[in-house]
């Protein structure tokens, strides 16, 4: 019924949306999927369509067989130096079994670890982090060093990849149950085709492209027409070793000009077997941090609530809403929950009424900077929609 209403509204307020668009989750998949998607192309992270629509890569990116995307970022706002890091693990992964208990729900790394169904999901991270200083203090990070499910798998999930297995996230998924693999993930901005890429060590075009590593990252200003591809850092500029490999990626080019230099700042992860994590006492789920051709730690994977065994395979750096973690989340899983009793109902109502007459930022539902009558329609759609 809820996602009844909720296609119903989106007809009603698409011809408006099409106007105002938002930035779109875009990711790329392993090697191997039971979906048949290719590992060296981008797809749309539609909510509506199974199998997910391509949007580029593959020739559009210099890529052919054999190639795998191993991480993938749009550039982040310099406006916007305050973030919520969003993660996914590979299948290995098996999360903290902390006592602690995210906002909403109970779906974290270790729950969808348990239940066999974690490598095509997002989480976010239940911290918050400044570009310069590192880890906001409560109340704006929610101080539990946990993780919460933001989008999973399946389009059983108000949120999710359109990815195999087709589960909701409270089933237990059998071991040798078709599945995906989420492998680069990140926001492009409308009429934006432009994003920084890395590719796994074993593929064949890193070497047309220019490269010699897994570690080495390339821009691309459209990943829809190929040709257009160069490096913008090497392994030695960020600090890496030529062995080394990249597993996630997101940055600052903060002087645009496609180019890694002095100012720019790359958060990163790196594959189980790089050789720089060991020496270090780094996991490959710790998030590090290259800025003037400097390598360090920058998350602890303890932070986000994950093993030392345990690797990030996608990472993303999402914009703080209104100076809370809490309110990051609440808007990505249950956006119309605006006094977060875990539930929506008239006194949400009322409190967007509240929001939107006020100016509050917690009424701009699109996200788009501003507060006006698609935020209204955006409302609406959550609403009819519940929480999951």
């Amino acid at each position: 019924m809820k996602r009844n209403h909720l296609h119903m509204w989106m007809g009603v307020v698409a011809s408006v949306a099409a106007a105002n668009a938002e930035a779109q989750v875009v990711f790329s998949p392993d090697l191997g999927g039971d979906s048949g998607l290719f590992a060296n192309s981008i797809y749309e992270a539609n909510f509506n369509l199974l199998p997910p629509p391509p949007l580029g890569g593959g020739p559009g990116m210099g890529l052919g067989a054999g190639d795998n995307i191993d991480a993938a970022s749009s550039d982040k706002d310099d406006t916007d130096p305050d973030f919520v890091p969003c993660f996914s693990v590979d299948p290995t992964s098996s999360g903290s079994p902390l006592p602690f208990r995210a906002p909403f729900t109970s779906f974290t790394v270790f729950d969808q670890a348990s239940k066999n169904q974690v490598e095509g999901d997002l989480f976010s991270a239940t911290e918050a982090f400044n570009r310069v200083n590192g880890l906001l203090p409560v109340p704006i990070s929610l101080g539990l060093n946990s993780n919460e499910l933001i989008a999973n798998q399946s389009p059983t999930y108000p949120n999710e990849m359109s990815l195999l297995p087709l589960a909701n996230p409270a089933d237990f998924v059998f071991p040798k149950s078709p599945r995906d693999n989420v492998n680069a993930e990140t926001m492009l901005e409308p009429g934006s085709s432009a994003m920084i890429f890395s590719l796994s060590a074993n593929s064949p075009s890193i070497q047309s492209l220019g490269g010699t590593s897994g570690a080495d990252l390339f821009f691309d200003p459209n990943i829809t027409v190929g040709g257009n591809e160069q490096i913008y850092a090497t392994f030695a500029q960020l600090g890496l070793l030529q062995q080394d490999d990249i597993a996630s990626v997101a940055y600052y080019d903060s002087n645009n000009d496609n180019q890694y230099n002095g100012i720019d700042t790359v958060y990163f992860t790196l594959t189980r077997t790089s050789p720089t994590l060991g020496p270090l006492g780094l996991s490959a789920a710790d998030v590090l941090v290259s800025s003037g051709g400097m390598t360090r730690l920058f998350i602890s994977h303890s932070i986000l609530g994950l093993q030392p065994t345990d690797a990030i395979d996608a990472v993303s750096l999402d914009t703080l809403i209104a100076g809370s973690v809490f309110q990051t989340i609440r808007m990505k899983i249950c956006p119309a929950d605006l006094n977060g009793d875990g539930q929506v109902d008239v006194l949400d109502f009322f409190a967007f009424v509240v929001a939107f007459g006020t100016g509050n930022p917690i009424a701009d539902l699109d996200m788009n900077g501003q507060i006006d009558v698609l935020d209204y329609f955006a409302f609406i759609v959550a609403f009819l929609a519940g929480c999951p």
